[in-house]
């Protein structure tokens, strides 16, 4: 379990949920029995960052609460929560996701 870091909970956690999560839920919170300080949403910036760590790139998603509602339609969170305009939200995409996602870039 040693090599079980902070960004592969949390890659993890996204996983387990399959929806947007807000950032803020990542800060100070134990995600899948790892505890993530306050570097929760900074570790998860570093995962669609150039600072992602090797093997984790391409596997996340973030995207500010008002463009989720106007460009993508999501008006809700994994909870079921409206999306807030001011949160940043991430979540996890699958290898093929982000494939078709690049091919449209």
């Amino acid at each position: 379990m040693k090599d079980f870091t902070q960004h592969k909970a949390i890659l993890a956690y996204l996983q387990s949920v399959n929806g947007w999560v807000p950032g803020y839920l990542l800060s100070k919170a134990e995600l899948l029995g790892v505890w993530v300080g306050s570097r929760g949403e900074r570790s998860a910036r570093d995962l669609v960052s150039e600072y992602c760590p090797k093997g984790l790139e391409g596997k996340t998603e973030r995207m500010l609460g008002k463009h989720l509602r106007t460009e993508k339609g999501i008006t809700i969170d994994f909870q079921g929560k409206p999306i807030e305009d001011r949160y940043v939200y991430y979540r996890s995409i699958t290898d093929v996701e982000y494939l078709v996602m690049k091919s449209h870039e």
